[in-house]
């Protein structure tokens, strides 16, 4: 059976081109003729020469479709993977817009990003940095969404104590987990430089996003992405977020290895 997601992944001028080969009308927005070829597609009665050609169509498109990788897919909420995302050519020469198709309901949240803090108990050390920073009415802003990329218990083992203690540098740390916009996992993809792509913390720092074999904003990965709130969503990180400025005289964790490759040191200026 032909299935309809891959049609998400359609530039208007190839859905154009489809529908003319289908005889079907090409005027109308892309929604609408998206909507044109669902309908052909659930029509019960189609000819066996028709069904082929659908069938070589989801063939050649169905694997733009975005994946994420291995261990993401479970956190991921239907409503970020809708998300429309920007994906960069090699020569930055074309922009294409692609989406993913919701197949299952939409439950709406119910909590913020504080009772989301609150109601975790591996959180429970970001929570209390961030009511030590007094930054708790942002995350119970309803006319705000924010990114929160939090860092479970552990990660904070190692974090240096006079940063809690210093009331400007405890500010500054948890604001550059936090991000004014929402961030979905199903919108950070591969990148290399220099066509690099960033997001810019709520204290002003410019923060690399990329997948290897996660997510990854700087230098931590999402671990689990995409839990909803009514005013934004929380990433699971596996460290403390460093901006490229910081990263020098951060100490590294001693299971982590970070390599810096050549052509960093020429674009770096552009991200502190």
């Amino acid at each position: 059976m032909v299935q309809t997601s891959w049609l998400c992944s359609l530039r208007k001028e190839e859905l154009s081109d489809i529908c003319g080969s289908l005889d079907l009308d090409t005027k109308g927005t892309v929604e609408e003729v998206r909507k044109a070829m669902t309908a052909l597609i659930a029509t019960p009665e189609l000819t066996t020469e028709l069904k082929a050609k659908l069938t070589e169509l989801e063939a050649k498109y169905a694997p733009r479709m975005l994946q994420l990788p291995e261990g993401t897919v479970q956190g991921a909420s239907p409503k970020c993977q809708a998300q429309e995302h920007i994906s960069c050519g090699a020569a930055m020469d074309s922009i294409s817009v692609a989406r993913s198709c919701i197949e299952c309901i939409l439950i709406p949240p119910k909590m913020n990003l504080l009772e989301m803090l609150q109601n975790n108990p591996n959180y429970s050390k970001f929570l209390e940095l961030v009511q030590a920073a007094n930054l708790t009415d942002l995350l119970v802003n309803p006319e705000e969404n924010y990114t929160l990329l939090v860092p479970k218990n552990d990660v904070f083992e190692e974090l240096d104590e006079k940063v809690t203690k210093e009331p400007t540098e405890l500010e500054s740390l948890i604001k550059t987990h936090i991000v004014n916009d929402v961030i979905c996992c199903a919108g950070i993809i591969p990148t290399n430089w220099p066509f690099v792509r960033s997001i810019e913390s709520l204290n002003g720092h410019h923060l690399r996003i990329t997948q290897d074999r996660r997510p990854k904003i700087q230098n931590a990965g999402i671990t689990k992405c995409d839990a909803m709130a009514t005013n934004g969503i929380i990433h699971e990180m596996n460290d403390i977020v460093v901006p490229s400025s910081r990263q020098s005289q951060q100490p590294q964790r001693p299971h982590q290895h970070f390599s810096r490759h050549p052509q960093e040191d020429i674009f770096s200026d552009l991200f502190l």
